[in-house]
């Protein structure tokens, strides 16, 4: 639990839940991090300290301003190969009220002796890690869509790298990144 405050009049909480199975050629992982605005500390407040996933959120339809975020990650490695993806559910509106803000990755990477290929496609939903709040007035804009990302808001990226190891100290990697 982290307590967080910019004044006297608004004080935020952050939490974080981390779940896993992980060992040396296989991961899967459930993460979850709440944020909460609130005024006075009470029961409405006590209740996201609690692991978020055992709850629906009702943030998007007029309870305490919140925001509920989950990560759902995963990782295989087989011979030279690794593919891995994560897969961000930020506000995804039960009423459909809002629309869905999930981002997605998706990598494959092989290893050559000292060389390792990767290549990775990215894709951000509109609105997707806007952490706008009003009362803060601290958000970012892009083509009038509060955005959390340096990719923007319905955003692609695929990015091509390498990564060549000399020796123990000295690597030399590059990447060309496609938006």
């Amino acid at each position: 639990l982290l307590m967080l405050s910019d004044n006297e009049l608004y004080n935020r909480y952050l939490t974080f839940n981390r779940y896993g199975i992980k060992n040396k050629n296989f991961r899967v992982g459930f993460s979850e991090a709440v944020i909460v605005t609130y005024t006075n500390w009470g029961s409405e407040e006590i209740r996201y300290l609690m692991p978020a996933n055992v709850m629906l959120e009702a943030e998007a339809n007029g309870s305490t301003n919140s925001n509920l975020i989950w990560l759902i990650d995963g990782m295989a490695k087989w011979d030279q190969n690794t593919i891995y993806t994560e897969i961000l559910i930020d506000d995804f509106a039960v009423d459909g009220k809002s629309p869905p803000q999930v981002a997605v990755s998706l990598g494959l990477g092989k290893k050559y002796n000292n060389l390792m290929l990767n290549i990775e496609y990215a894709r951000i939903n509109r609105w997707t890690g806007n952490y706008c709040d009003k009362a803060f007035n601290k958000a970012f804009i892009e083509k009038n869509v509060p955005i959390g990302h340096l990719m923007g808001s319905d955003a692609h990226q695929f990015i091509f790298s390498t990564h060549y190891i000399i020796n123990k100290k000295i690597n030399i990697e590059s990447s060309l990144i496609l938006l």
